[in-house]
């Protein structure tokens, strides 16, 4: 395997497991699903909520965001994004779910 799909494949397995540390104690009755990419240095994090996130919730995506990116070396970013959510057919996945509620 090349050295660069290496190093990507590295850093996806890296973003997996970071992010699932992360929402440990994070996840509200709110929250229906967390997915996210790895695209080069840029990481995107998006949580949907099935009513409209109050400010404690979108903090708590902030938080996992920031513990997430303390894993990554300083040249990565990273990007969170809340969604409000009205059918499960609005759910789109980005590269994985890092959570997804059982009831969608």
């Amino acid at each position: 395997m090349p050295r660069i799909l290496k190093a990507m494949e590295d850093n996806t397995v890296t973003l997996k497991l970071s992010l699932q540390r992360a929402l440990l104690g994070e996840v509200t009755e709110n929250l229906i699903a967390v997915t996210a990419r790895i695209d080069g240095l840029k990481i995107l994090i998006r949580a949907y909520y099935d009513q409209q996130a109050m400010e404690s919730e979108t903090e708590r995506i902030s938080i996992v965001a920031t513990e997430v990116i303390a894993d990554f070396p300083d040249s990565f970013s990273v990007e969170e994004q809340v969604r409000l959510i009205g059918l499960v057919d609005d759910l789109e996945v980005l590269d994985f779910w890092a959570y997804r509620r059982s009831t969608v």
